[in-house]
């Protein structure tokens, strides 16, 4: 009941774009070394610049990841925006796993990413042009 219940908000709030009272805190609910956890990685950060993640510890060994990319408030001409997933088995050296994830700034994206996460994961957005304002918040569903 609880997944269900956690899929049907994370579709509504990528959806619709929502923003409520207690929306980030269940969506940022893990469960430790179970078969499905939320994320919220990078929550209205500048667009603006280079974002970096906060390691999370892997602690189910996930080999899957969806990332929903949010965006608000987007201005200017971006181009060449790209979320990197970068794993990690002693937390602290951090290399990339596959290959940048495209973005379009201003444009929602769901991506799934299959591959090594690690023990840690991380995930760096980066442009080659970034928006002249703007934020974007990335939330990830391991499995």
């Amino acid at each position: 009941m609880r997944h269900s219940l956690r899929c049907a908000l994370l579709a509504l709030v990528m959806i619709f774009g929502a923003r409520f009272a207690g929306a980030q805190s269940l969506l940022s609910t893990h469960v430790p070394g179970g078969a499905f956890g939320a994320n919220v990685d990078l929550s209205a950060v500048s667009a603006t610049t280079t974002e970096t993640s906060s390691p999370y510890i892997d602690s189910g060994f996930f080999k899957q990841a969806e990332l929903y990319v949010t965006w608000a408030s987007v201005t200017g001409s971006p181009s060449g925006c790209t979320i990197q997933v970068k794993a990690s088995g002693n937390g602290s050296t951090f290399i990339n796993s596959g290959a940048a994830i495209g973005l379009t700034p201003g444009t929602n994206l769901v991506s799934v990413f299959t591959g090594a996460l690690g023990e840690q994961v991380e995930y760096a957005y980066s442009c080659s042009t970034y928006p002249t304002a703007g934020t974007l918040t990335l939330t990830t569903i391991y499995k």
